[in-house]
């Protein structure tokens, strides 16, 4: 859609606006899984990170698509610096809004986790009940993948197999999920 938009002299952000693609295109998952450069190139630089990682994906992206590139990258970036997978999520939705669904759905996988840290199916059965795709509709959108991407990170614990192992065993979009939290906690390893 970006593409054709571009082809027809949309530039970005327009290209991947909500105003001109609507609103469940603008939230699919593609404004945060090709982003990760971004965090890479911002060591210990989460907000710069996600600054860029916003102008890439608003060209095909807008509202929680942007606001998944931005976490992402920020989480990436702040790797670099700390040990603890809990500060690193938490400095990734520093650079996000407060009240975003993106945020909430990853402080419901918090609350989840604090109350059950030994068993990712009950946060996972969690997911599938109040944030599935039966609510976020598309062919993939970011919100249901953002608590997998949340989830395999808190239980996955900054182990970097565990939690690619997680993500993939929780389905939905498991490659750029998987890819995603693997960037995370590989640059953390």
């Amino acid at each position: 859609t970006a593409y054709l938009n571009l082809l027809r002299g949309i530039p970005a952000p327009q290209s991947g606006s909500a105003e001109t693609n609507g609103l469940i295109m603008a939230e699919q998952i593609g404004g945060q899984i090709f982003i990760d450069t971004w965090g890479w190139l911002w060591p210990n630089n989460p907000t710069k990170a996600a600054e860029y990682a916003e102008m890439a994906a608003s060209v095909s992206h807008d509202k929680n698509g942007l606001y998944g590139a931005r976490f992402i990258a920020a989480c990436i970036a702040s790797a670099f610096s700390t040990d603890n997978i809990e500060d690193i999520i938490e400095k990734g939705l520093a650079e996000i809004p407060s009240d975003s669904t993106y945020t909430k759905v990853v402080r419901a996988v918090q609350e989840v986790y604090q109350k059950h840290p030994d068993d990712f199916w009950i946060c996972r059965e969690y997911l599938e009940k109040e944030w599935g795709y039966d609510k976020y509709p598309g062919v993939c959108h970011i919100i249901p993948n953002a608590g997998i991407c949340a989830l395999a990170l808190y239980y996955g614990e900054g182990d970097l197999a565990r939690t690619i192992e997680i993500a993939t065993a929780c389905g939905w979009d498991t490659d750029c999920n998987a890819g995603n939290v693997g960037s995370i906690v590989g640059t953390l390893a």
